[in-house]
């Protein structure tokens, strides 16, 4: 968003701020979206037209495997469960991917790709965690 800001200061082909903000705003209602889909289907692939543009038969890589998703969830994951003025359980969008991260396991095709074990997450997150955070992660529904 702030590079797309920059463009429009120097000029970038008659886009006003707004413009801008307005894409920027669009660019977070999908990502936000996309996330509640990862949420509830953790084994989701994007779009395959990305594949056919290029000309290619590629199965499209995993939103599993985006490594701005999985940051996205590890943060909001740590701020739900360490949130001293909150002392209610995850929310239902980071409790489902919170079950997920700590319980998948690879597929019997591709055990050993290490871009399927989120155990550095999780480890990440606990190592972070309170006493009262640990618990909130213990009981996610």
């Amino acid at each position: 968003a702030d590079k797309m800001r920059k463009m429009g200061a120097e000029g970038g082909g008659g886009a006003t701020p707004e413009d801008f903000e307005a894409l920027t705003t669009a660019l977070r209602s999908f990502v936000e979206r996309s996330d509640l889909l990862f949420a509830y289907h953790p084994e989701a692939v994007p779009s395959r037209l990305a594949a056919a543009k290029g000309g290619g038969a590629s199965k499209g890589r995993p939103y599993r495997r985006d490594p701005d998703r999985i940051a996205r969830f590890e943060s909001s994951i740590l701020s739900e469960a360490t949130d001293p003025d909150d002392s209610s359980s995850l929310s239902p969008t980071s409790a489902l991917v919170w079950r997920w991260m700590c319980s998948y396991s690879a597929t019997a095709t591709d055990p050993s790709s290490p871009r399927d074990n989120y155990g550095s997450v999780v480890g990440r997150i606990l190592g972070k965690a309170d006493v009262v955070a640990l618990w909130k992660l213990s009981v996610c529904p």
